[in-house]
């Protein structure tokens, strides 16, 4: 809570004037009754002043006997009496009596006849106590109460307002005292309170008016960079369609190394690749990874090999793609590392893929699964585990024409290696019936 008003009180009771006139206190004020205010007599100001000594040596309990003959003597005029419970208030509030302050305060109001800056210092401060105690309506009503009265309104008195309605859930009566706030800040050339543009953020988020709170994230992010208001930042421009904006609050976030958690090189990750910048994109996934901040699961694995895949990285996608299969991957994820090992020249290891991918089942292209392995297999020149896995595919409906194509042309690739081997044997033979004779 800020500090209370009555020191200021207490200072503006001492520097009363002593005299037997008393104050003309007839300003026409909302709900306040124009009544002359009686003097503070020599001897009122005498017990008064003694009692701010002992408050003074922080010997309270005597204070406060001071104060007991004025507040409840029959001879204390109504100002008297008011001075008087106000410093009991600030004792009460010294010693964390917050109820017994704010009961004093509530009596310093009640007096028939008290200045108006006095009536106008007591309201700010009860309702202060109001709010320390989570007394939200009654800080609502006395707040308001203050506002009729009071000559300039400050910037906190507005926030004080605005904060007590948002506690009551009121955010539409929240609202303009807080804007109120913020605005006058920045028409005095001051970066406007982080509590108060949180309290906007809140607001214009229960109302989904995204584009605002937008603008108000932004301010919190020039003035109290953290990350959580750069990531929401990009949340919000993210809502409001603007794509590139929020790549760019992502990217800030980072280069400021404000990234703490998974979620964040998740986001900006995908972001990078919607953005086309796949190669950046898996950069910042696998330095995620590097800082172990994003787990090495099937999730960030298979995010990482799209990554180096759309930047035609094939090595590193082969790397993520492998990694992934380990951790878990279906048969669908297996499928696709034996595609990539085929069209890296990696026979060997394309047929190893697409037998674990065969090994866990499920794969709604499973007949692909057999075109893969059957291809690896006719490049290694292994022609009879060719066929067999051809022969596999075949069966498949989706695969069947381009798989007895290829039982076809291994059909007649081996008549002709056969052929050919026939022939060989012949000359090698010939050969060595001439060198005979």
């Amino acid at each position: 809570m800020r500090k209370l008003m009555v020191s200021s009180l207490i200072g503006m009771m001492l520097s009363l004037p002593m005299v037997a006139v008393a104050e003309d206190d007839t300003r026409s004020e909302p709900n306040v009754r124009t009544e002359r205010v009686p003097a503070m007599r020599e001897r009122a100001y005498k017990q008064l002043s003694k009692a701010r000594e002992l408050m003074d040596a922080e010997r309270m309990d005597e204070a406060l006997e001071r104060l007991s003959d004025l507040r409840d003597g029959r001879s204390s005029n109504a100002y008297e009496k008011a001075m008087a419970w106000n410093l009991t208030a600030y004792i009460a509030y010294e010693k964390g009596d917050e109820k017994g302050a704010i009961k004093a305060y509530q009596q310093v109001l009640a007096q028939s006849a008290i200045p108006a800056s006095l009536r106008q210092h007591t309201l700010y401060a009860l309702a202060q106590m109001y709010m320390s105690t989570s007394q939200w309506k009654a800080a609502v009503g006395t707040l308001e109460d203050w506002f009729k009265i009071a000559d300039e309104p400050t910037t906190d008195a507005y926030l004080l307002l605005g904060s007590a309605y948002y506690q009551l859930e009121d955010y539409t009566r929240a609202l303009r005292p807080i804007e109120k706030a913020v605005a006058d800040a920045r028409a005095k050339g001051q970066v406007p309170k982080e509590n108060a543009l949180l309290l906007l953020r809140s607001i214009y988020y229960s109302q989904n008016d995204y584009k605002k709170m937008a603008d108000v994230l932004k301010t919190l992010c020039q003035n109290y960079s953290k990350r959580e208001y750069w990531i929401q930042l990009a949340a919000a421009y993210g809502e409001t369609d603007r794509q590139s904006k929020q790549l760019a609050a992502m990217m800030a976030a980072h280069d400021l190394g404000l990234f703490s958690a998974e979620s964040d090189y998740l986001a900006l990750s995908q972001l990078l690749m919607a953005a086309d910048v796949p190669f950046r994109a898996a950069q910042i996934l696998q330095e995620g990874m590097d800082k172990n901040v994003v787990e090495r699961n099937l999730r960030s694995l298979r995010q990482l090999a799209d990554a180096w895949v759309l930047a035609k990285d094939y090595d590193q996608a082969i790397e993520a793609l492998q990694a992934a299969s380990k951790a878990g991957g279906d048969a669908q994820l297996t499928l696709r590392l034996a595609q990539m090992l085929y069209e890296e020249g990696r026979y060997s290891d394309a047929v190893a893929a697409a037998d674990r991918a065969l090994g866990k089942g499920g794969a709604a292209d499973q007949d692909q699964v057999y075109v893969i392995k059957g291809l690896a297999l006719y490049e290694l020149e292994r022609f009879g585990d060719a066929r067999t896995a051809f022969g596999q595919a075949a069966k498949y409906e989706g695969s069947r024409q381009v798989a007895q194509q290829w039982l076809a042309y291994l059909q007649k690739e081996q008549e002709r290696r056969d052929a050919l081997r026939e022939i060989r044997e012949a000359a090698s033979a010939g050969r060595r019936v001439a060198s005979s004779s």
